[in-house]
């Protein structure tokens, strides 16, 4: 099994707002609007608080199908620990988004209700698999690409229903590091010592963590 560096974005909370903080519009699947500040959802049963400080319970499936898609982010986010508050990163413009880590993943609609034939022809990904009801695209970009400051070894987007559901991105990897030499025995660098592989592995893979770890500082704090 190749020895790798998957580093796991969570493209999506990229898209969400502070949900702790921030009042946003809830539209109902009748079309009344509500302004108010999402707190929980649980047992299909959405907690809001109106900007009045009046709080509302009521069946997720009294909101548009929009909003029901939103608060089941938000509820994920919530779980797993991510964006409690608002942050000044919330409304970033989708150009600044595709400026930072280097490639257009983002447009002014949802990542996620995108169709993944737009998404992946974005991306430049070509069809890998489909099943009835899933499908992945995966590119294995040249030398001179870079993501996050980084050159990716491939990226892959899977899509369920054919919406993105995932997007993973391959960097610091065991069967590239030492450059490409054809398919099979050939792809690897037969010179290089167990050991001596596995230093220059390891390093690549720090070199990796820092250099992304610096710009996402840099750019987002």
């Amino acid at each position: 099994m190749k020895t790798r560096l998957l580093l796991a974005f969570a493209i999506s909370l990229a898209t969400l707002p502070g949900f702790a903080d921030e009042y946003r519009t809830f539209t109902s699947s009748t079309g009344v609007e509500i302004r108010a500040r999402f707190v929980k959802a649980e047992d299909g049963k959405v907690d809001i608080i109106r900007e009045d400080g009046q709080p509302f319970t009521f069946p997720l499936s009294a909101l548009s199908e929009k909003d029901q898609t939103w608060v089941k982010q938000a509820a994920a986010a919530q779980a797993s620990g991510y964006i409690t508050k608002a942050s000044p990163n919330d409304n970033l413009a989708p150009s600044v988004l595709n400026e930072l880590i280097g490639v257009p993943i983002f447009e002014d609609s949802v990542l996620w209700e995108s169709s993944a034939d737009t998404v992946a022809k974005r991306l430049k990904l070509r069809p890998e698999s489909e099943t009835k009801n899933q499908s992945s695209f995966r590119a294995y970009p040249g030398e001179e690409a870079r993501m996050f400051g980084v050159r990716p070894y491939s990226i892959a987007l899977y899509a369920t229903d054919e919406k993105p559901v995932s997007l993973s991105l391959v960097f610091a990897n065991k069967g590239d590091l030492f450059g490409a030499k054809g398919s099979a025995e050939e792809h690897f660098d037969k010179d290089a010592p167990p050991a001596k592989a596995k230093q220059l592995l390891k390093e690549a893979m720090d070199k990796d963590v820092e250099q992304v770890t610096a710009l996402l500082k840099e750019k987002l704090g």
